[in-house]
């Protein structure tokens, strides 16, 4: 009866520690799946709400998208989150349609392309191998027409 118990102990005492690890492992991919997602979904927002004059005119553009981010965002930790690449191109068009009186309307538009890459590490439950210390990387492409974003694009790196 005792060598049952001892050998129960013993059981117990080699199983306890993969048991951790396999429900802190658990933990750690949904709280990494959980920021993947907050991270998708704050990068989308903040191009929706992204200043594109503003953009234009900041002379610290890596900064400013940093910012919209984190103005976006409620979950995210500032800092884990890096942005650096940005690159923007701006052009103006000016066409004129021709209406059925002889006359042309003439429309103007303004077209600003922005592409910027975006890291943020994310957070650990445990120093587990393999899980700790990871870095989701995204490159987000936003096109905006005077003024208004109608196309976000993210890409993993």
């Amino acid at each position: 009866m005792r060598g049952e118990r001892g050998s129960e102990v013993v059981q117990f005492v080699i199983v306890l520690p993969l048991l951790l690890a396999v429900v802190f492992s658990i933990v750690q991919l949904a709280g990494m799946t959980l920021a993947a997602s907050q991270l998708s979904s704050e990068i989308t927002r903040a191009c929706r709400q992204l200043d594109a004059a503003g953009f234009e005119l900041a002379a610290n553009k890596e900064r400013f998208v940093e910012e919209g981010i984190l103005g976006a965002s409620t979950q995210l930790d500032p800092a884990r989150l890096h942005v650096e690449h940005v690159s923007w191109t701006s052009e103006r068009t000016k066409r004129e349609q021709p209406v059925r009186d002889g006359g042309a309307i003439e429309e103007q538009s303004t077209v600003i392309e922005a592409s910027y890459d975006v890291s943020y590490l994310l957070p650990a439950v445990a120093d587990l191998p393999g899980l700790a210390g990871r870095v989701l990387k995204r490159h987000v492409r936003c096109s905006f027409v005077d003024g208004r974003a109608i196309e976000i694009r993210q890409e993993g790196l």
